[in-house]
């Protein structure tokens, strides 16, 4: 959980930075799938660089903020941390490369539907 402060402030000034811009192309899943491997490279090694962590933020923001969004669509535990939703939704890209030209954010809602499925329909 090293570096999520700093990640989360990066996060926030891309996304101020990405809302001024009316020409900014969505993120599809192999741009979330190439920020995810900053993730990995946080996550393997004992410091960070400045890439790395970028990277890593853009990853687990944008997954942690397309899971926040489909908290009544998906049924991930109670007791699951960012990591573990972020691992979930990377494992899920290493699995399905081919559908990496998708949206970013259907990757998302079907990596956790895939991971976190739920037995009876929320309410």
């Amino acid at each position: 959980m090293r570096n999520w402060g700093v990640a989360t402030v990066v996060i926030f000034v891309l996304i101020a930075s990405l809302a001024q811009d009316q020409h900014s192309v969505r993120m599809n899943g192999s741009d979330l799938s190439a920020n995810c491997e900053h993730f990995r490279n946080c996550e393997h090694h004992a410091t960070c660089r400045k890439e790395d962590l970028t990277g890593s933020g853009v990853c687990s923001g944008y997954i942690s903020g397309v899971a926040d969004a489909a908290i009544s669509s998906v049924c991930v535990p109670p007791d699951a941390n960012n990591e573990d939703i972020v691992r979930a939704t990377i494992d899920w890209m290493d699995v399905n490369p081919s559908l990496l030209n998708r949206s970013a954010d259907i990757i998302v809602l079907s990596a956790l539907r895939t991971h976190f499925p739920c037995s009876a329909p929320k309410q």
